[in-house]
């Protein structure tokens, strides 16, 4: 079910929640921007992503935005159901995909306003919305070509930005790489925050992530959210020391 966290991740979201308020103080209600980004996958980004939504808009009155980056789509899948994001699947225009689509008619058609329903339909967070994502989103690093001289993730950005002082929170749920999904996402962020496992594939991308962000200005890496303990392990599969 949706929101539900297990042992392992309530005390790991409760850090991290309390982490982001505790930097929220003296700031105005222009939007907090961060992405959840490692090059790994099977970290807890989408977890992480959706509670930290959830508990802020839940929990804390918070209104918050949830901008699915990953053409895997698991993060809209887990808030809008399956059967409600398999209709959307067939009309990539009221994604993510529609703000890169030549036919777009704006940002607005792609908010799916209160996105988390009972069985009923009756809204379960009110200030909790979403940016869809879709398998479409996959043709912006393979299709997708810029018809002038403004790049990709500058036209995402200046759709997004009208966005920027109606929410609290906009957080971006990336994929595992740093392609031009994730550069969208860093592009309009401020902070960056980097879920690993505690095992030395999780950190080495931790390190390919924080120089692959040098892109963006303005933006700043906090640490390292570990999202898994395992006590037992002393090294990599390989022997090498963590």
């Amino acid at each position: 079910m949706p929101l539900t966290l297990s042992d392992g991740e309530r005390p790991i979201c409760e850090f991290i929640i309390g982490f982001v308020l505790q930097r929220s103080k003296n700031i105005g209600m222009a939007a907090r921007r961060i992405s959840l980004v490692n090059f790994k996958g099977g970290v807890g980004k989408t977890s992480i992503t959706v509670n930290l939504a959830a508990s802020l808009a839940r929990e804390l009155d918070q209104k918050v935005l949830v901008v699915d980056m990953d053409a895997q789509s698991n993060t809209s899948i887990w808030l809008m159901g399956v059967a409600r994001w398999n209709n959307l699947n067939g009309m990539a225009e009221k994604s993510v995909w529609g703000l890169f689509h030549p036919e777009s008619t704006g940002l607005k058609q792609c908010i799916e306003e209160e996105v988390l329903l009972n069985e009923h339909g009756v809204e379960r967070i009110p200030k909790l919305d979403l940016i869809p994502s879709v398998y479409k989103l996959m043709d912006l690093e393979h299709e997708y070509q810029d018809d002038d001289a403004t790049p990709y993730f500058a036209k995402f950005r200046m759709q997004l930005e009208i966005l920027f002082d109606q929410y609290q929170y906009i957080l971006f749920d990336c994929p595992p790489n740093v392609f031009r999904a994730t550069k969208c996402a860093l592009f309009c962020s401020e902070e960056v925050y980097v879920p690993a496992n505690p095992d030395l594939l999780s950190v080495q991308s931790r390190r390919e992530v924080v120089l692959g962000t040098t892109m963006c200005q303005n933006h700043k890496t906090y640490g390292t959210s570990i999202t898994r303990v395992r006590p037992h392990d002393g090294g990599s599969a390989s022997g090498d020391p963590i």
